[in-house]
């Protein structure tokens, strides 16, 4: 299918009111991410659709460069957001590139000054976790959905904020819904968490909170599996998966991305379709981050993790385990650690409790206790 461009004619090249400064010339602080914007009024069918609009961020310093995809901030407002990795000057031009031809919409100096030692970047051994040179162990929560007390920010404050308090560093997010959640204030959650040294495990897809795989109107006209297959599917995914990199990969808490959470439980689930998907999703993620944050996946069944988290790109191996009441839960988790050792990657047990399905009476929290045992 061909897209109509509406309007493809007029660029303003005047970049908008930086996070720490105006005009081209702007101050960072080394290890901490800033916001840059910049006009162009030009508006499309789609404005993710890099074959209708590519808006890209060049940087360099000290003989090295990358490049960061730009994402629509607002109307005729393209937004990317930087992190200095080096106490130096950066400098940087932003190209947007459309049927009319390549244009430079902004571009200038990045001052680089030292402050409060930034939070590491999380990165995984053959065995464990380390960030900084230092092993990095794990203590945290799923808040997926930050709901009582109030569906918002606010509600995502007061856990990540007492998690912290207590000596947790990491919590998973879900990220259905195409990220609009709580007004597109994912920005704002991950900041938050940075100035609380909490790490985010992102995860982009799942089939439990989306109900689009099922019912959605707004979802893919054909069956919910091929969401997998696809060239179509998987084009459009790519296209939302490089602006969530512009806007969130310069967070250095950003733990990983999680392709999917619970992939096994999407309808029509096909594990050799669902393998192909996963490293063409790696590749792409690694072609697209700079920062190169690690990437995984999850699963319900353990033995549908034989085939993903094998794949060179996955950087570790997730369990989920429920058992039948809480003295199940220490041989389960023991067991599935062993079977996942022959990946030679940490094995992260990102959710476990004595059931799934329901609450479980448990008042001195003895799942707990002997799932951390």
């Amino acid at each position: 299918m061909k897209y109509a461009l509406i309007t493809i004619f007029l660029l303003v090249l005047i970049p908008v009111a930086s996070a720490s400064g105006q005009g081209t010339n702007t101050q960072a602080t080394l290890g901490y991410p800033i916001l840059l914007k910049f006009r162009a009024s030009t508006s499309y069918e789609n404005p993710l659709n890099t074959t209708q609009v590519n808006v890209t961020a060049f940087f360099s310093s000290q003989g090295s460069s990358f490049s960061l995809p730009c994402y629509p901030y607002a109307k005729g407002i393209w937004g990317v957001r930087f992190t200095p990795t080096a106490l130096s000057t950066y400098t940087y031009r932003v190209v947007l590139t459309n049927s009319s031809g390549a244009f430079v919409i902004g571009g200038g100096e990045i001052l680089v000054s030292a402050g409060p030692k930034p939070m590491p970047e999380a990165e995984a051994g053959k065995s464990y976790f380390h960030a900084g040179g230092s092993p990095l162990v794990l203590v945290g929560e799923d808040v997926a959905w930050a709901s009582s007390p109030g569906d918002s920010a606010g509600g995502w404050e007061y856990y990540v904020g007492k998690l912290a308090e207590n000596g947790g560093n990491w919590v998973r997010l879900w990220s259905p819904y195409a990220a609009t959640w709580f007004s597109g204030n994912y920005s704002a959650m991950l900041d938050f968490a940075l100035k609380n040294h909490v790490y985010v495990q992102l995860c982009l897809f799942s089939p439990y909170t989306d109900q689009s795989f099922y019912e959605g109107p707004e979802w893919f006209n054909v069956a919910p599996a091929a969401f997998f297959s696809s060239p179509k599917m998987i084009k459009l995914e790519e296209f939302w998966i490089r602006s969530l990199i512009g806007k969130y990969s310069a967070f250095p808490n950003l733990f990983s991305w999680e392709l999917f959470n619970e992939v096994d439980g999407a309808p029509g689930y096909n594990s050799t379709a669902v393998a192909a998907w996963t490293r063409a999703m790696v590749s792409y993620i690694e072609k697209n981050d700079p920062y190169r944050h690690m990437i995984t996946i999850s699963v319900s069944n353990p033995e549908e993790g034989f085939s993903l988290f094998s794949i060179p790109g996955i950087s570790y191996a997730q369990l989920h385990l429920y058992g039948s009441g809480p003295y199940a839960i220490p041989s389960n988790i023991s067991y599935w650690v062993g079977q996942y050792m022959s990946f030679h990657k940490p094995i992260l047990v990102a959710e476990f409790g004595a059931s799934y399905i329901s609450a479980v009476n448990d008042p001195v929290g003895i799942s707990l206790q002997l799932g951390l045992w």
